[in-house]
């Protein structure tokens, strides 16, 4: 059964979206507004286990692939570990999207996500979304600077020849990077790295844009 898109828009109507590229500043922007405004934040990939937990073969195979040698998994060709991180992040993307029907029908949320533009232009309106995004160079640079990456960095750095693994990982990452353009053309609100903006400048844009002030 798939559900249609006017049902899903109309339960996540009380969501606000902070969507877009890694390294783009969602985390950042996304707790300001919990704590300026008190909404519930929801960050994808917090409830990754319990979402893995419900997760099969035929509905989630990306999720569900079987990682084995760590060797082997970090060294595929960099093309096939780039889809492999796209699809995971579209399955992911739909099991978020329950959570915040759930969460969402009583009180206001704003969501840290990344959902494909395609998919978030049929469930959301212009008003409930903006796109944090950054230059694919730049995410590929930092992409291992972040904590919540440090356990993936730690198990590449323990590979036989760890640079050139992390080279092989990098360059899946930068395939797998989304082109700004394709953010910029959207038809979404979309505000690009710029560390010449302040945070307190981006925060207000964004207040601004969902009609807060």
């Amino acid at each position: 059964m798939k559900i249609a898109d006017n049902i899903l828009r109309h339960h996540l109507q009380n969501v606000l979206f902070v969507s877009g590229s890694a390294y783009g500043g969602k985390t950042t922007m996304t707790r300001k507004l919990e704590e300026t405004y008190g909404f519930l934040r929801y960050r994808e990939g917090t409830k990754y286990d319990e979402h893995l937990a419900y997760a099969d073969r035929t509905h989630q195979p990306a999720m569900c692939y079987e990682r084995g040698d760590l060797k082997d998994f970090f060294n595929r060709p960099p093309d096939l570990y780039a889809q492999w991180i796209i699809d995971s992040i579209t399955e992911e993307a739909e099991m978020a999207i329950v959570d915040l029907i759930q969460l969402s029908q009583h009180r206001k949320v704003v969501a840290d996500v990344q959902i494909p533009v395609g998919y978030l232009s049929r469930i959301a309106t212009f008003e409930q979304v903006i796109l944090l995004v950054a230059d694919p160079a730049m995410i590929v640079e930092n992409y291992f600077a972040r904590e919540d990456k440090r356990e993936v960095y730690d198990a590449i750095m323990s590979m036989p020849n760890p640079q050139r693994t992390l080279a092989n990982v990098k360059k899946a990452l930068k395939l797998a990077a989304v082109p700004v353009e394709v953010y910029q053309n959207s038809g979404f609100k979309c505000l690009v790295r710029d560390d010449c903006r302040s945070i307190d400048e981006t925060f207000h844009q964004i207040e601004r844009h969902f009609g807060l002030i």
